[in-house]
């Protein structure tokens, strides 16, 4: 091991002169790049990230696990990303009319995170050019990242609007379809309808049950007034005896009162069987009316009947327009959300600048010592490689020649 590195090293010091001239280059190069570069000036705007609610338009009820400090790192990559992008150096280059191409800008810009917030800063030729691209990059960059972001809502809004339409057409097909039903049934409202029969049975039943009621009762008189004239004509008969005996004694008062007995008997007997006619024609018409009573009652049975034969039938078209009603209102308020969510990405966005750029008052600081320090060790390594390549391809081309103990053999050092 220790024979080995003595080869390595004899090797570099050999051709050591090839790594200085290459370091002396690389250097110079640098310095005089560094010695003749015109100042640049930095311009930085400051912006901060706002948790908003997501855009998309979800349809359905998601769980979410994404944090606030998870949504603020996202937000920050993904608008990095943005404000490094080709595209958007391309439309700060078409808007502010410069001569450079999309890398070259992008070479000279850099953004960096802190916290929430984003520091985006641009060096250019001139305080007003640094200032001017870096408010042009950063509004061309949130102009096109508030586009990406509001696709979501924009693409859900169309899908939303397209299902809407079709949902209000199902709902104007069900209700045309209810309406329909009601025309060829005539019933405005069924339940109210069945109410209506139910109450009309009821109190026809009722006036039913009334109608027995009177009739047994103008029976009940009608036998006692009958009972009655019996009465009155047995004692018209018994004063019609006490007359005759009467008349045998010749007691003409007994007479006369026996008489005036069996006329006032008479007169009575009449009026109550008078009574008892009339009695046995009201419950002749009380019968009659309880049996037209159940008669429209037994109609109303049929037409309820009927009415309760369309209850599913009118059950499955009312919740076929609740249905359609519901999908409806649903996706109204989901076409609502969308609009609102749209609006919010393109206007208020996820970035806010809180610090916009002003023209720098001094040169931005020289990255001279990082170029020197990078371009030396490149140097040196790249000097190292070129040494270790000749000294490889010497061997190649003169392989008879007799060689030291210590010359290079490719895998090691005899």
């Amino acid at each position: 091991m220790v024979e080995q590195s003595l080869g390595y090293w004899t090797i570099l010091r050999k051709r050591l002169w090839v790594i200085a001239v290459l370091f002396v280059a690389t250097m110079s190069v640098i310095g005089y790049s560094a010695l003749t570069a015109k100042p640049r000036y930095r311009a930085s705007v400051r912006l901060q990230v706002l948790p908003v609610e997501p855009e998309e338009v979800t349809l359905f009820t998601q769980v979410r696990n994404m944090t606030i400090n998870d949504q603020i790192i996202t937000t920050q990559t993904d608008f990095i990303s943005v404000v490094t992008s080709d595209i958007v150096a391309l439309r700060t280059i078409a808007k502010l009319n410069l001569d450079i191409r999309a890398s070259d800008l992008l070479d000279h810009v850099t953004a960096t995170r802190d916290g929430d917030f984003i520091t985006v800063s641009v060096e250019g030729d001139s305080p007003q050019q640094a200032e001017e691209i870096a408010t042009t990059l950063v509004e061309s960059a949130l102009k096109y990242y508030r586009e990406t972001r509001a696709r979501p809502a924009v693409a859900s809004g169309q899908f939303i609007r397209q299902q809407l339409e079709q949902a209000k057409q199902e709902l104007a097909a069900a209700e045309d379809a209810l309406l329909k039903f009601k025309l060829q049934n005539n019933v405005g409202s069924l339940d109210r309808e069945i109410q209506a029969y139910q109450d009309a049975i009821r109190t026809l039943r009722a006036n039913r049950d009334n109608a027995l009621i009177a009739a047994r009762q103008a029976e009940a008189r009608k036998a006692e007034y009958e009972k009655l004239a019996k009465d009155m004509e047995e004692a018209a008969d018994a004063a019609v005896r006490q007359a005759a005996t009467a008349k045998a004694k010749g007691d003409e008062d007994a007479l006369r009162k026996a008489q005036d007995a069996e006329e006032y008997y008479r007169q009575k007997a009449r009026d109550y069987r008078a009574l008892a006619g009339d009695q046995s024609v009201t419950a002749a018409s009380q019968r009659t009316a309880a049996t037209q009573y159940e008669q429209l009652a037994a109609r109303r049975d049929t037409d309820l009947a009927t009415l309760l034969g369309l209850t599913a039938e009118r059950d499955a078209l009312q919740m076929a327009v609740d249905q359609a009603r519901s999908t409806y209102e649903f996706l109204q308020s989901k076409a609502n959300e969308a609009a609102l969510k749209q609006s919010q990405a393109l206007s208020l966005g996820y970035l806010q600048v809180v610090e916009p750029a002003h023209p720098p008052e001094r040169p931005a600081p020289s990255r001279f010592g990082r170029i020197a320090l990078a371009g030396a060790v490149v140097s040196i390594l790249a000097g190292g490689v070129l040494v270790f390549l000749l000294e490889f391809l010497e061997t190649l081309w003169r392989p008879s020649r007799p060689r030291p103990t210590t010359e290079w053999t490719g895998d090691r050092a005899l």
